[in-house]
């Protein structure tokens, strides 16, 4: 007997796409996610939404770019200068495949290595230079991305939401290791939070670079949000912390 079809595989992909849309925070930079998915390091990450990238997402191509700041420059704002890097995801049956885009002015050679074993500490698959980017591919074949579970998935909702967890979890892992690794290697990273985020405008002005922004919640309830900048000059002094209270009253700064 022929099994029911529960949804089409082009439909199950435009769906397992806005999934992902969904947790990385959607377009607002809203970011935070608790338990499993505490750490909030996707609020800088922005979905390709045009109208050309949702039609090929029925095609299992989705994108999202982020923007990094060159801090090795934050003393010297006028010549700060920002990055483009992007996040890629290839959905076929049974084989899904993230990847990176980063420019190579991001990549020492020791950045290099880290990003290509951030994933399970093994290179990634495939590493290549794209003019002035590097290309890193890692590549999933076994269950739940095989041919016959995708399949599967068109028949059986429970099936779906194993990928979505599985593909959600990967990508998100993919994306959150990268940003750590560009933190943690490239000036002092440290935690500004505040009821509002700081503009790349005020930021720049006080020799400072955005890292990140993201969102936690207060205890009393609602969200505050937290701006993560670094500086290559160490933690902000006394004149840059008043200057920045002058403008944003009670933000608080963590070391």
């Amino acid at each position: 007997m022929a099994q029911t079809l529960w949804i089409t595989h082009n439909k199950m992909l435009e769906q397992l796409f806005t999934a992902l849309d969904r947790r990385i925070g959607g377009l607002h930079g809203a970011s935070y996610q608790s338990g499993f998915w505490r750490s909030g390091l996707t609020g800088s990450l922005i979905p390709d939404v045009t109208e050309a990238a949702l039609k090929v997402r029925s095609r299992g191509f989705w994108k999202a770019s982020a923007t990094f700041a060159s801090p090795a420059a934050s003393n010297e704002p006028e010549k700060q200068v920002s990055h483009r890097v992007d996040l890629l995801a290839l959905v076929l049956g049974g084989n899904v495949r993230v990847g990176l885009y980063l420019p190579d002015s991001l990549l020492e050679a020791g950045i290099r290595d880290m990003v290509s074993r951030l994933y399970d500490g093994k290179p990634a698959p495939i590493e290549r230079r794209i003019g002035g980017d590097t290309f890193f591919d890692w590549i999933f074949t076994g269950d739940p991305f095989s041919a016959a579970w995708m399949l599967r998935c068109t028949q059986d909702q429970m099936a779906y939401d194993i990928l979505e967890n599985h593909f959600l979890w990967a990508v998100i892992h993919i994306w959150e290791g990268l940003s750590r690794t560009l933190m943690t290697n490239h000036g002092v990273v440290f935690p500004i939070v505040a009821d509002r985020f700081l503009s790349p405008e005020l930021a720049e002005s006080l020799g400072l670079a955005i890292v990140e922004h993201m969102e936690r919640p207060r205890e009393e309830g609602g969200t505050e949000k937290v701006t993560l900048v670094t500086s290559d000059t160490g933690y902000p002094d006394d004149a840059i912390q008043e200057a920045l209270r002058a403008v944003i009253p009670h933000c608080r700064f963590f070391y």
